[in-house]
């Protein structure tokens, strides 16, 4: 009789240790688990972007300018930008040289941009228009986990320039600006909040 309870116990500390034990999870659950993780984080980070745009904080540090054909120019993010602060609104695009790769107002290259409009350089070899933001209207997402879209004008001394912005994540976001002549410039960039940007706002191009 002892020798019985003695085995019963043992078998049900045996029993117990083997509950307590975790589960070995495959190499299929474990990547499914990574791959949620990831998406979950590309999500949150995608909303706090869109908090970004609805609350007028936020600036795009531009690293690529496409012309007409698609073709891509490399630009630097510290000097060249789209930004908008509440009621105030920035945009800053260097020139590249005299090359056929010169930024122009439509971004297809050709002559400077000062031969378009009274342009005054801006100091680091560039442009610089600031003024007020108005008519600014988000559109919200269709689907969940995806970026809004906007539209908004910056009232400069040289016109009015419209700005449409299509958030796509935060490394590639998009931004097509359209100048008051006809004319149009697309940049992609990364999207910050303008307390972390990094971006060098040179004198304005009056």
């Amino acid at each position: 009789m002892f020798r019985l309870t003695i085995m019963c116990v043992l078998l049900a500390i045996g029993n117990l240790s083997m509950a307590q034990e975790p589960a070995v999870k495959s190499k299929k659950e474990l990547r499914q688990e990574k791959k949620e993780r990831k998406l979950e984080q590309e999500a949150e980070e995608l909303e706090n972007l869109n908090i970004l745009v609805r609350k007028r904080a936020w600036a795009l540090e531009a690293n690529a300018l496409f012309n007409r054909q698609g073709f891509r120019t490399a630009l630097n993010p510290s000097l060249n930008f789209v930004a908008v602060q509440g009621n105030y609104g920035a945009i800053q695009l260097q020139t590249i040289g005299n090359t056929p790769q010169q930024i122009n107002f439509d971004g297809v290259g050709g002559d400077p941009i000062s031969d378009r409009v009274l342009v005054n350089d801006n100091g680091v070899g560039g442009f610089t228009f600031e003024g007020t933001v108005w008519d600014y209207q988000v559109t919200e997402p269709k689907k969940e986990n995806k970026g809004v879209s906007l539209r908004a004008f910056i009232s400069t001394q040289s016109g009015a320039i419209q700005i449409d912005l299509v958030v796509n994540s935060r490394q590639n976001s998009r931004l097509t600006i359209s100048w008051g002549w006809g004319d149009r410039t697309v940049i992609t960039g990364t999207l910050l909040e303008p307390s972390k940007s990094s971006v060098y706002k040179a004198f304005s191009s009056y």
